[in-house]
């Protein structure tokens, strides 16, 4: 088949030209944009569950001592693997993102988007079978949408603006 291939894809058969794909996974994935988002986003975490901590913590079915003894012996552990995991989110959506026809704001915002309801989706299953609360459920689930949203806007601006530099100084 040289150069060509079929894919299915949702019962349709696409033929897949190996080059243009090639093409399109050259473009390189803009580390610092990645880094930015995820320090963004781990942000937006702080925030989030500040403005919702009371019923955010009344869904986590902990005793008052309970809590209060998690409070007292504050592990730095989650806070490394929550910026790990926003690491991991932002280069996922940058890798997508490099994958499109066009990479910028609206595209950014739309790939940030589909990541995000993967993620919220894979934690509202979570949360049905844990039983816990709806508004416990909704709060937790709907930090990574908003925040696989901003990230992909942020990605996908930083990576617009970084292409319209490499045109400028090319044709230069």
């Amino acid at each position: 088949m040289g150069n060509t291939g079929v894919d299915c894809c949702s019962g349709l058969i696409m033929v897949v030209d190996w080059r243009a794909q090639e093409a399109v996974v050259k473009r390189r994935i803009n580390v610092v944009a990645v880094v930015v988002a995820a320090i963004v986003h781990f942000g937006l975490g702080a925030a989030w569950f500040t403005a919702f901590a009371r019923p955010w913590m009344a869904g986590l079915r902990m005793s008052d001592a309970e809590l209060n003894a998690a409070q007292q012996n504050i592990s730095p552990m989650p806070y490394l693997v929550a910026f790990l995991c926003n690491l991991i989110l932002a280069y996922a959506i940058a890798w997508i993102l490099t994958r499109t026809e066009r990479q910028d704001f609206g595209r950014g915002l739309f790939v940030g988007s589909v990541a995000g309801v993967i993620a919220a989706a894979a934690m509202m299953t979570h949360f049905a079978f844990a039983m816990n609360s709806a508004q416990f459920s909704v709060i937790s689930a709907g930090y990574p949408l908003v925040g696989c949203i901003i990230m992909g806007g942020i990605i996908g601006a930083w990576t617009s603006r970084q292409r319209v530099e490499e045109a400028r100084k090319a044709s230069a």
